[in-house]
């Protein structure tokens, strides 16, 4: 029989039956198996097993192994630090932190965040001061950054990453050729760029006019963008010392690697 609500054991028939069936089916190994939704604080710390379809929207901590097969809405403040299978359709649509192992089998929606570096409406998301922007990890990183067309060379400080998996997607946002160079670089010398960027220089009409440039990892802590038209180059730090690199670059131009020291 299907669940009965509060309201209906409270204005019209509480009998003991109907307590009974407004119970969620949970069996001896902390199987939810009917139709669920959390609204308050949720701690599972167990083997936790959601089979059906569940709405969490309070604050909720998934710290055991959890298997969510049924068609799963996470929308409230969520860590998840346990090993978890999503093998419904899941959607992640408030912050989530997952710390452990996770595995979606099923159908996933995750909503794409993005930061406008200069001019933001949200002034937290700024970046800029005149020529010199400076990204912060906990409000930029994992994000499509759009970047500014520069009204004078600028400098882009990125910072080094915290740890192994911090992500920057920088895009340049500008409507028409920028006149200034943005550099790209870490706010110390302490990590550096691993990889390769498809740099094309617009002005020329030569083969020479496309290349391939290389960071090698170890010295190469500066990317030179001169007065770039379009770009889209992504990053992930393999660790607290290197981020790798990829993406293209069109200028007038070809972009550069280099050493700040």
């Amino acid at each position: 029989m299907p669940a009965k609500t509060l309201t209906f054991l409270k204005t019209k028939n509480g009998s003991f039956d109907n307590v009974l069936d407004s119970m969620f089916i949970l069996k001896s190994d902390n199987t939810v198996e009917g139709e669920a939704t959390f609204s308050g604080p949720l701690l599972c710390s167990g083997v936790t097993k959601l089979q059906g379809a569940v709405t969490m929207s309070g604050a909720t901590q998934v710290t055991g192994v959890a298997t969510l097969a049924g068609e799963t809405k996470i929308q409230g403040a969520t860590t998840i630090s346990g090993d978890s299978t999503f093998s419904g359709i899941t959607k992640l649509t408030g912050a989530t932190t997952m710390s452990g192992n996770a595995k979606f089998t099923g159908q996933t929606v995750i909503n794409k965040s993005a930061a406008v570096v200069s001019g933001s409406l949200v002034a937290t998301e700024n970046a800029f001061t005149g020529a010199e922007g400076v990204l912060v990890e906990a409000i930029h990183s994992g994000k499509t950054i759009l970047m500014p067309d520069a009204p004078a060379d600028s400098t882009l400080l990125i910072p080094t990453p915290s740890k192994a998996g911090i992500t920057y997607k920088l895009v340049y946002h500008g409507i028409e050729d920028d006149a200034a160079d943005m550099v790209v670089k870490f706010s110390d010398d302490a990590c550096y760029f691993k990889g390769n960027l498809l740099t094309h220089d617009e002005d020329l009409a030569t083969a020479a006019a496309t290349a391939v440039v290389f960071a090698n990892g170890s010295t190469h802590d500066v990317l030179t963008l001169n007065d770039p038209h379009a770009y889209c180059i992504e990053m992930v730090s393999l660790s607290t010392t290197v981020m790798a690199i990829w993406g293209y670059v069109v200028s007038d131009t070809v972009a550069a690697f280099s050493a700040a020291d």
